[in-house]
């Protein structure tokens, strides 16, 4: 009887030593877990014409518990257009580790706003990123220097002359803006028979104007005479 008793105290104890040998608790799967940063990425403003900005680094940090294995890196299909992807766009990520890639927008952007989409794949599940970058107008300024200006006849009081400048605009420009002398006062635009404004400059958008030879007119006041000034513009 002892030694049965015994028998069942040894086994017990090894039971409880290798926590059920016979039944052994399931072992728990771990997941990965994907973030990227910055969130969201923001490029510097720039003006159109300006050099090419700098590629950035988006880092992909594993926050889960187990390795991510990284199918695919993408854009949404209209940043295609306007962002170039870099780097290693399929790593395997071990928990806890980072990996990068970077994104640059193309040079010679028009002025404009531009987003997109980041897409980050793995193991079935998905990540995205936000990007985007402004391109500002960068408006062409033509200075009419007096120097340049020609008087010409007389006529019914008002004195006329013409500005010895070429003016010539781009529609891809799409304004340009044209400063008259600060001795001039009183000044009033005309394209062609169309009122433009009043004031020292006037902006025009050759976008929107047809190609070919147009006449900007300017009244204005100098030394006490009125004036009619013309100016050739061609826009091409």
């Amino acid at each position: 009887m002892k030694k049965i008793f015994i028998g069942v105290v040894i086994i017990a104890m090894l039971l409880a030593a290798c926590e059920n040998p016979f039944f052994p608790e399931k072992a728990v799967k771990g997941t990965p877990d994907l973030v990227l940063s910055p969130l969201p990425l923001v490029f510097d403003t720039i003006t159109n014409g300006d050099p090419q900005p700098d590629a950035k680094t988006i880092t992909i940090t594993n926050n889960g518990t187990s390795t991510a294995s990284v199918t695919s890196i993408a854009l949404y299909t209209t940043g295609e257009n306007y962002f170039l992807l870099g780097g290693k766009l399929n790593p395997i990520i071990p928990a806890g580790n980072d990996a990068v890639f970077t994104v640059q927008p193309i040079d010679e952007l028009d002025a404009g706003t531009y987003n997109t989409i980041i897409t980050v794949t793995y193991n079935k599940k998905t990540v995205t990123l936000n990007v985007s970058i402004t391109v500002e107008l960068q408006e062409p300024v033509i200075n009419l220097l007096l120097e340049n200006f020609i008087p010409t006849d007389a006529s019914e009081g008002v004195f006329e002359g013409i500005f010895n400048t070429p003016v010539i605009l781009n529609k891809s420009n799409q304004i340009q803006q044209i400063n008259l002398p600060a001795e001039l006062t009183g000044i009033e635009w005309y394209l062609e028979n169309i009122p433009l404004g009043s004031g020292d400059s006037v902006n025009i958008n050759p976008a929107a104007i047809n190609t070919g030879v147009y006449t900007l007119y300017c009244f204005f006041m100098m030394d006490g005479n009125p004036w009619l000034g013309s100016i050739s513009i061609t826009i091409e």
